[in-house]
């Protein structure tokens, strides 16, 4: 935990000392509880911003394949991180998430899955919506925009919200939900009007 917030304060120096991230809406964020905290996904730096933007430490799900590496993989747990088998229903990354949750710890997704590559947002995967609707958390959206230059990069946190399905929800209602309720929620965060998100294409 120590070590945690060492890493939070250098990163949050970084962030929003040097290059002067522009952070709006934090006061959105759930004072008590655990919530799924949704957002886009422009560059590998987003998991490191949206942890130092956060007041309270929070875990993200990341590919099973960053952990591949023994310093990235210890790196990535400090922070937090745990790991997921991208495009399948991985059980034990979702009992993780869900015990988070219960436990009151936000977790962060990015339900696109993979980063932007040409500056639109992409389609939903419906994990983010299973893990708020099987744990009754609130949905936090998160839009970022701009760039990773100084000055030019902006995160907006939008009001949190609910799910709601009576009964069991399907595969193709998780996917609903994901793409409709929680991306669109994020789109209005980050869209300029031109139904395109105001980011730098590319892996940067």
């Amino acid at each position: 935990m120590v070590l945690y917030w060492m890493v939070w304060v250098a990163v949050r120096i970084w962030y929003f000392g040097i290059l002067r991230v522009r952070l709006e809406g934090v006061g959105h964020l759930p004072r008590r509880g655990g919530y799924v905290l949704c957002s886009n996904h422009i560059s590998w730096q987003d998991p490191m911003l949206l942890g130092a933007a956060m007041p309270k430490q929070v875990h993200f799900m990341a590919k099973a394949e960053a952990f591949a590496s023994p310093v990235g993989g210890l790196i990535l747990r400090v922070v937090g991180a745990f790991p997921v088998r991208r495009h399948t229903a991985d059980r034990g990354a979702i009992r993780r998430a869900l015990g988070l949750l219960h436990t009151g710890k936000p977790v962060v997704v990015f339900p696109e899955g993979t980063r932007s590559r040409d500056g639109r947002l992409g389609q939903a995967e419906p994990g983010a919506a299973l893990l708020a609707l099987w744990s009754g958390s609130d949905v936090v959206p998160v839009g970022i925009s701009g760039r990773y230059r100084p000055g030019q990069l902006r995160i907006r946190v939008g009001a949190p919200f609910r799910l709601e399905h009576n009964g069991r929800a399907s595969a193709q209602d998780l996917q609903r939900m994901a793409q409709e309720e929680i991306m669109g929620a994020v789109r209005k965060l980050v869209s300029d009007g031109r139904d395109r998100a105001r980011i730098a294409p590319g892996p940067a």
